[in-house]
């Protein structure tokens, strides 16, 4: 199969859509993904952007971190 990966503004619809996560949590995954994009391909962020990354990011990723996932069943 040659599909490309999802975007994760896709994936977080989806939890969305499944009841997974909060609206707030897309729109939080929204906002952060054009940052962390940048950060990951070094580009240098500018102040605003680091903090709203450090202060957001680990937020959200408490959020995912308590979605259940199939290998909560073990």
């Amino acid at each position: 199969n040659d599909r490309r990966p999802r975007s994760v503004a896709l994936l977080a619809d989806d939890l969305r859509k499944a009841g997974a996560i909060s609206h707030d949590a897309v729109t939080m995954i929204r906002d952060l993904s054009p940052v962390m994009n940048e950060a990951v391909h070094g580009v240098t962020l500018d102040g605003n952007a680091s903090r709203f990354a450090l202060e957001n990011g680990p937020k959200i990723l408490a959020t995912l971190r308590a979605v259940p996932t199939d290998h909560d069943d073990n």
